[in-house]
Formats: structure tokens, sequence, C-alpha cells
């Protein structure tokens, strides 16, 4: 019968809204009112355990750190998708199912395609799904301000493409639960017959979406993890790759050897040649063991067998000859005893019903086989003599190995000679690991270990193990830039990896930041160059530390001997023009009352990502910090200067506590000061062009100054976030 009836439906009635269209909407979007309003605290929890892999009490108590007024920050996306996606699903799949059924009477087919249907209309309500990841996150606390803020940023700075990030698992996601769901809740509503009320319709609903969500959870697990970055192309799993190089010390001649990177160590290999006796090993335990073997058509499967059930023997293996299928496996010995083949046992079976059933096993044979170590010299030792399971015209127990051969003669000939070959020496060409090196934090450097000096299309790779690469050669600058991105990349991808698992045990206050390999200028009396010396840099916090060694434990974060306050610290890239040497990518680290710190990275990029990852951390230290408050002289007495967050500048004198002026940062005009004591703030009046100069003293200059800059870093990005993806010129 075709499903297609014969009669005509008026497109009109078709297309025409209804009444059940409208009730079927509003529906939808009361249920989702209420879904997301209660459910709102329980899906932020979900939603952290996703993205930062921890625990459900880990997640509870960061969202606990945030408090209250954070707890229902981004509910708005949800809440405007939530209701038109549910009224949009709710309404389009009634409306297409119903309008389908007039065309055809498949019913199933009217549902899969109505599901499907209501799927990418909701998809179309995605942005909204994209801005509440973005806002849930608490990397982004700080950067968005609301969800219009956050939208704005998105459109402006990449475009419609960047809210539809995501949007492939969302349409599998939409179209596969809601045909879940309606096909579970239709049955629910014949099982339930004249039991339906609104409890059981709730009760009914209330499971059957708790099991489609449950089912669908892998979908959001991908989508979120897709949405929670910014621009850029999503993170793949990194591939194995192999190429020649040489490799030398430093002073010798280089040597070629092959790179084999993975994702989580770096190898050196150099090609050896072994024996073959060497090469596959009988294995030393007596346990079943499964090999497929592909037979050829000259030589068949290419081994002998001998014993049987007659001889109360098991089916042996006697010989495996040298280039043939049984010797290519590399899986099989002589003493391996035959159990099954393939998948049939023939324990049972007496010589020539086993020769049988391997003649006719088939082109792909899989044998399940045992290893008898006792049973090899007494193969090797009869060899020669007479075969026990000898057939009556006197040929070699070998007769299924090759269906192509006839006659006794040749074909015992050919054993021997083969058996002969076996058994001489042959060599194989392989790969073999001279030096690994892990790469979770591992240190890559293209200069002469120390120094300034740049090594031509040359670079080397330390492990935090100790093991070292040497000196790894390439052929030119467009090998040497492929391989340093592909390890660089896989070490960014574990550091990264390393932050969110210590990020666990910290709060939001605390949080990693950046890691990373840097080098430090060292001054030497002695010598009239600069060496450089490797410093582990981590961004925590409030707090810059310089690790002579990466932190491998919790505890080694509260033992670094070089810790510094960012907000309390200048950060300043230098100039090409001003490089004190021939290193390149050079960045100062000042803190008042110690020395400035001369460092620099490997590469462009990497100055980027610490440049990035210091306005990060200046926003974060800043606004948790909320004011600092230093010690002044104004107008001969002494007072207190205050910088506050939501306030600005606050000065008010001492024992007294009476606020004397108040400017806000975004009215600072400018500053100088004579490098000692004094400092002249200038501010302008609201809606006016006035000037005004404020004169102070202080004895801690530097120190507030470095803390004014931070203060007003951490504002402009609160006013502009794109100031912290923007790089430096």
């Amino acid at each position: 019968m075709s499903n297609v009836t014969s009669e005509k439906i008026p497109l009109h009635s078709v297309l025409r809204l209804n009444d059940s269209d409208v009730k079927e909407f509003f529906c939808g979007w009361g249920a989702a009112v209420i879904n997301v309003s209660v459910t709102y605290p329980i899906n932020k929890i979900t939603f952290r355990q996703i993205l930062e892999g921890v625990p459900v009490d880990a997640a509870v108590g960061q969202i606990s750190q945030e408090g209250i007024r954070l707890l229902y920050r981004g509910i708005l996306p949800p809440l405007c998708q939530k209701t038109l996606s549910l009224s949009l699903m709710f309404s389009v799949y009634e409306g297409c199912k119903r309008r389908l059924c007039l065309l055809t009477e498949n019913d199933v087919l009217s549902k899969i395609l109505a599901a499907n249907v209501a799927g990418m209309v909701e998809a179309l309500l995605m942005p909204f799904e994209r801005v509440q990841t973005l806002l849930q996150d608490w990397r982004y606390h700080e950067k968005f301000k609301n969800t219009s803020h956050a939208f704005r940023y998105l459109l402006s700075n990449h475009g419609v493409t960047e809210c539809y990030r995501g949007i492939v698992p969302i349409i599998y996601r939409n179209g596969l639960s809601n045909l879940m769901f309606f096909m579970l809740r239709d049955q629910s509503k014949i099982l339930l017959g004249e039991k339906e009320s609104l409890l059981t319709n709730f009760v009914s609903g209330a499971l059957i979406g708790g099991f489609t969500s449950t089912v669908f959870y892998p979908m959001n697990v991908i989508k979120i993890h897709m949405q929670s970055k910014i621009g850029g192309d999503y993170e793949r799993f990194l591939a194995v790759r192999t190429g020649m190089v040489t490799v030398s010390d430093g002073k010798s001649k280089p040597v070629p050897m092959r790179l084999h990177l993975s994702m989580e160590v770096l190898k050196l290999q150099r090609e050896d040649l072994e024996q073959a006796a060497n090469h596959n090993k009988p294995p030393l335990d007596a346990k079943e063991r499964m090999v497929q073997i592909t037979r050829q058509k000259v030589g068949g499967l290419g081994l002998s067998i001998k014993g049987g059930a007659e001889h109360k023997l098991p089916v042996l293996i006697s010989r495996i000859y040298k280039g043939q299928a049984a010797d290519q496996c590399g899986q099989l010995f002589v003493g391996d005893a035959i159990i099954k083949v393939n998948g049939e046992y023939i324990t049972a079976c007496n010589h020539d019903d086993a020769v049988n059933i391997l003649r006719n096993a088939g082109d792909i044979v899989v044998l399940t086989v045992k290893h008898y170590r006792a049973a090899k010299p007494f193969l090797q030792k009869n060899e020669k003599e007479e075969k026990l399971d000898n057939v009556a015209n006197g040929t070699a127990e070998d007769g299924w190995i090759s269906p192509n051969r006839q006659g006794g003669s040749p074909r015992c000939s050919h054993s021997r000679q083969s058996s002969n070959a076996s058994s001489s020496s042959m060599q194989y060409k392989r790969w073999v690991d001279i030096i690994t090196v892990p790469l979770m934090m591992a240190y890559v450097t293209r200069y002469i270990f120390g120094t300034d000096k740049l090594r031509r299309n040359a670079f080397e790779v330390r492990g935090l193990n100790g093991a070292r690469t040497g000196v790894i050669h390439c052929d030119d600058s467009a090998i040497l830039s492929q391989w340093l991105k592909y390890i660089t990349d896989n070490i960014t991808g574990l550091t990264h990896l390393q932050m969110k698992l210590y990020n666990r045990n910290f709060g939001i206050g605390e949080r990693i930041e950046y890691m990373g390999w840097v080098n430090e200028a060292v001054s030497n009396s002695n010598q009239p160059w600069q060496s450089y010396r490797p410093r582990f840099l981590a961004l925590k916090g409030p707090d810059l530390l310089l690790f002579e060694t990466p932190p491998c434990n919790i505890g080694d974060w509260s033992r670094c001997a070089l810790t510094f306050k960012v907000y309390q610290t200048m950060f300043r890239v230098m100039r090409e023009s001003e490089n004190v040497d021939e290193r390149q990518h050079c960045f100062l680290a000042q803190s008042p009352g110690k020395p400035p710190r001369y460092l620099s990275v490997e590469t462009r990029q990497e100055l980027l990502r610490v440049e990035a990852a210091w306005h990060t951390a200046i926003c974060s230290a800043v606004t948790h910090l909320k004011s600092k408050t230093f010690p002044v002289t104004f107008n001969s007495r002494s007072a207190g200067l205050t910088l506050e967050w939501t306030q600005g500048f606050t000065l008010s004198y001492e024992g007294i506590g009476e606020i004397v002026w108040r400017y806000k940062f975004s009215q600072l005009r400018g500053s100088s000061d004579d490098g000692k004591s004094r400092l002249k703030l200038h501010f302008q009046e609201p809606d006016s062009i006035t000037i005004e100069t404020k004169e102070l003293e202080c004895s801690q200059l530097q120190n507030l100054l470095f803390c004014m800059h931070a203060f007003l870093t951490a504002k402009v990005a609160a006013v502009d976030p794109t100031f912290l993806t923007s790089t430096t010129p």
C-alpha cells in the first residue's frame, strides 16, 4: 500500500496557524520558565564539572566562593533561549507532525521528520547557549559584564559565525532527543489511558526529560568544550609524527636519527639490525593466544605440525618456514600447540584430521595456540628422524601447507630446504629508541644553552627527568619551524592540562593563568657578557612565581623562592631596539626593592601568551584585592591615599578618617614624579576642562606607581575586554 494519500490537500490549509499551535507554544513557554528558574544552579554545577573536570563537591565549593551574587549570573540567555526553544519545540513538532500526517499515512516517518525540523528550528537560538557558556565560565567573569556585553563582543570581534560555534552537536542533540522525548511521551499517554492527569503528565514528562538528557549528555559535553573557547580552531588530538634529522652533542659531527613525536613523548630513534632469533622470542608463559594468519598462494600457512590424538600428543607446530605466512606474522613459534582453528577445538583430532581442518580453514585463519617449552627440544631432536605423523606415501608432515604442490619428493625437498633456511640467521631492520624525552613541562630552546647565540636550523629539548635530545639539526628553516611548532604545541597542550589539574585544588582568586619556561639574564662580574638560565614562570592568583624547576605537586607551589605580587610589579615588553643582546622576545619584570628581572621566551607567540596572561592575572588580582592604601603626606599632613576598585582615588587625613578629596580613575589625566618621593596627580573636574593637580609625598613611591598602573590596567580591561586579547605592537 502506498504511504501517500490520494486526496489533494490545499497548501494554505497545511501552512495556516491554528489555535492548537498557539496553545502548544504557550505550554512550552511556561514549562521552560519553571524549568530554568528551578534547575539553573544545578545546571551551573554540572557545567563546572564538565569544563573543569572536577567532582561535585569541588564544583559546589567554587560556586559557593563566588557568592550568591554570581549564582544566577548568565540566567538571561537560557531563560530567553529555553522559553523560545521549548515553545518552538512543542509547537513546531506538533504542527509539523499534524501537517505531515495529512500528506502521508506513515506515522513514524511523520514523527521523525517533525522531530528533526523542530530540532533545526531550535538550533537557530544557539547564540543564547553560546553566551550562557561564556557567562558561566569563571575565566570570563571579568571579561563580560552581562549578556548584551558578551553578544556585542562576539559580533564585533568575531562575527555571526562565532555565535554558532558548536552547532553540529546541537543539531544532532536536538533532533534525536526530540524524537526520543515525543515517542516516549506518546507511549506514556497510551499506557496511562484514563489515569492521565496533570500530576501524571508532570511526573512522566520529568522522568522522560531526565532520561533523554542523560542519554544525550555526551553531546552537551562536546558542545561546552567547543563553546568555552573564543576564536581560533577547535582543539584536535595530535597525531604521531616522524621525520629524519641529524643529532649531535654540539661538538662532534651530527649523525642521522629519526624523530618520533607523540602527544606525550619525543623519541630519538636509530635504525638497527638484529638477528631473527632475537626478533621474535617464544612467550615465557603458557597462556592461550589468538593469532590470525593470511594464507599465501604459494606456501600456504608456512608451517608443519606433529602429533595428534592417536599419538596421545597435542597438535604441535614443528617447523616454521622462513618468509612464509606463519613466519611473517611473527606470533607463532615451534612448540606451540594448536588448540582451536577458527574457534573449533582440534585437541581430540588425530593428525590427518588436523591436517584437513587446517587445509580447508580458508584464506584467513585464526589459530588459538598455547606454547609448550618442553616440546621444542623434542621436536628439534627428532627433526631428521621418521615423523610420527608420516602419511602412507612417506611425505613430510607439511602436506597441508601448499595446495599447489603435488607428489612426494619435491615436497620433501622443499620442506628440508625451508627448514634449513629458517634455522639460518637473518637480520631485520627496525627503529630502536635511543633517547626518550617526556614533554610534560619540557624545555625547548634554539639558543646555545646559557647564551644569546642562536643556533642555525637547530634546537634541543630537555625533559623534567633530565633526559636531553642533544642538538637536533634540520635541513632548512621551514622544517625547523614545523618541528618546533609540533613540539611546542604538544608541550603547551600538556601544560594546559596540568594547569587544569592543579586548579582543582585552588580557589577562584588563586588560579593559575600561565605556566611555562623563560630564560633569565644573569650578569657575570668576571665576564663581559651576560649568561642565561632557565626559569619556570607561573602566574598564580596575585603572584608571579619564578621556579628553578617546575612544581610537580601541590606542595611545591608554597616553596617558591622568588615571589612577586603582580599588582606591585611592572611588566614591560622590550622593543627590539631595547634588547641588551641577541636574545629576542624579551620582557622586564620589576618590583620595588628587588632587582629587575630581564626575561626572554623562544617565540613571538609565547611572548603574546605571557602578556595576555599577565593582563588577566592583573585584573583578577585587583578585583579580589579591591583596595590598597599607601601612607602619604599632603599639605604637610600625614594622610592615606587609597586606590579603590569602585571609587578610584581617595585621600583622607590620618587619625580623622575624613575624606579630603576623591576622584574616579577615569578623571586622571596624567601624573609626574621626581623618581624619589614626590608625585603629582592631574585630575579633570567633572563637566569641566579644569585640571586639578594634587601634589603628594610618598616614601613608597615606586610601589604606589606600580599599584596605580595595575588598577588602571584592570579598569581599562573592565571597560574594554578586547584589551586582554590585544597584541603588543
